[in-house]
């Protein structure tokens, strides 16, 4: 019978394990003298005295035979213990944070918050990575902060682009805005893990990574500082998935009782399960009756078609032979048009799983649409080759994005010298029947999209589609506006309602 994570005081022999920690650490000194000067060198620096680093390290190795609780974290030579724990040859550890690190580099975030990170690992120790990207570490004390500078310091590694600071996982804050977000075993200790997570992933936008790291078992041997358990790993994940996150990738850390000799008092199979996850695009979870309520809104007001039918007559002579790459594509219903006039390789991209789906279900039984690919990406996100596109359209989808420089600026990477680039958004100037709210001090739109489900996306200005950035790179060959007397809609509406524009790639000398 598996008990799961017990504390089994009949068996084990705490003065045996005791005496296991301390050869350990004689050993573990001793073999790697790299790691050891680096925690000499930081006792110095913070004035801990190294017997003071020396029983931090066996008192953490001793968590559940000492009735520890998260005060532990708040010390100096405990912080100091951790890091060497995290980075000493052999330890479960290891896994973790070499895992992590191979995520981030996967998934490459402009930047990072990592909560609860207690002292530096793997990624934070290499420079260029450090370098190239924002990182926010938060803690619930300053020791994090003060053990983290000094190792970053002996490691020569620059902490300019590198912020701290100090927040209680109880108060429930929400972190702030960032491409990726890193817990390992960390977000257990909040009071209410529930209630923290699902803060982090309601406020954080839409396409962030989630980086988690749970340890798995029962709870008794951690009652005193972990505050939720996960009996198994499909209970971990689907308590991630509940709480409106897409798991991308798993892995697992097995403790080794050599090292990890805390893990000795626990039976049952106690690990942790790394898990890879990512918020939801707005589009993600569209139903599959998305294409049902569009077609009825159409086919009930045949007019509202009009900023497309202009933008595909525009389209018609410059198709022939193209490479062309439909961004945010939904069902593609541009698709015949594509084909019939010629068009030489066809990219369809969408970041709505769902959609695509049906779409791949639709082309199957057309074999000889070979010329047509899938992806599921976005504008910054998806494996164009770089100046191999003639054409590209943006039908309704551009609006989803914070940044629409760099939106536009990555479709002008893949597009060739001179390549055409069609956009139809909604007006800026129309919020008429739209919930606009704030989130992190920014403006959101919220609507109803065919009746079918809810999708929010930034509020943008007229400027914004006409910025310096953009002009620099693409000559506008049209703008124009679709009002909605236009569109049939003013019996709703009025005002303006859809913005049509076309960008030209510039031909340059170094292009």
């Amino acid at each position: 019978m598996n008990e799961g994570l017990l504390h089994n005081e009949n068996k084990i022999d705490e003065q045996k394990m005791s005496d296991d920690v301390d050869a350990f650490l004689i050993r573990a000194l001793s073999e790697e003298p790299n790691l050891t000067k680096q925690i000499t060198d930081a006792c110095s620096a913070l004035d801990v005295d190294f017997e003071e680093f020396r029983m931090a390290a066996h008192n953490y190795a001793m968590i559940f035979t000492n009735s520890a609780d998260n005060s532990i974290y708040n010390e100096t030579a405990t912080s100091l213990a951790n890091y060497h724990c995290m980075h000493v040859n052999g330890s479960y550890h290891r896994v973790r944070h070499m895992t992590t690190f191979e995520w981030l580099k996967r998934i490459n975030p402009k930047s990072i918050t990592d909560c609860g990170y207690s002292a530096p690992t793997d990624y934070m120790l290499d420079e260029q990575f450090v370098t190239e990207r924002k990182i926010n570490l938060v803690e619930g004390s300053s020791v994090g902060e003060k053990v983290t500078r000094v190792i970053l310091d002996i490691n020569h590694i620059p902490t300019q682009d590198i912020s701290f600071e100090v927040k209680n996982m109880n108060d429930f804050e929400y972190l702030g805005d960032s491409d990726a977000y890193v817990f390992l075993d960390s977000i257990e200790h909040a009071s209410d893990p529930d209630k923290y997570l699902r803060t982090q992933v309601t406020n954080a936008k839409y396409g962030s990574y989630f980086i988690l790291s749970i340890p798995i078992g029962k709870i008794d041997s951690f009652k005193n500082f972990h505050f939720k358990e996960w009996k198994t790993d499909d209970e971990a994940k689907d308590w991630v998935e509940e709480n409106g996150l897409e798991i991308v990738d798993t892995n697992l850390a097995i403790p080794n009782p050599e090292v990890d000799i805390f893990t000795r008092p626990i039976i049952g199979g106690f690990h942790n399960l790394l898990l890879l996850c990512k918020k939801e695009t707005a589009y993600d979870s569209a139903p599959t009756d998305y294409t049902e309520g569009a077609k009825k809104f159409f086919t009930e007001n045949p007019d509202a078609e009009k900023p497309t039918t202009y933008m595909l007559e525009k389209i018609r002579p410059l198709i022939q032979s193209a490479d062309v790459a439909d961004i945010g594509c939904g069902d593609a219903p541009n698709l015949d048009f594509y084909i019939s006039n010629g068009a030489k390789h066809i990219s369809l991209i969408d970041p709505a799983k769902n959609i695509l789906k049906v779409l791949r279900e639709r082309l199957k039984d057309h074999p000889e649409l070979e010329n047509v690919d899938l992806q599921i990406g976005d504008y910054e996100n998806n494996s164009l080759n770089e100046g191999g596109i003639d054409l590209a359209v943006s039908r309704f989808s551009l609006h989803y994005n914070n940044d629409i420089d760099s939106s536009l600026s990555k479709v002008h990477e893949k597009l060739k010298p001179g390549g055409n680039l069609f956009v139809i958004v909604p007006h800026p100037d129309d919020k008429q029947n739209q919930v606009v709210f704030e989130r992190n001090g920014k403006e959101y739109i919220r609507i109803n999209l065919y009746g079918t489900f809810v999708v929010e996306y930034p509020v943008h200005t007229l400027a914004e589609y006409f910025s310096d950035l953009i002009k620099e790179k693409f000559d506008v060959i049209e703008d124009r506006t679709f009002t909605y007397e236009e569109l049939g809609l003013n019996n709703v509406h009025s005002g303006n309602a859809v913005l049509y524009i076309h960008l030209q790639k510039k031909v340059t000398p170094d292009n």
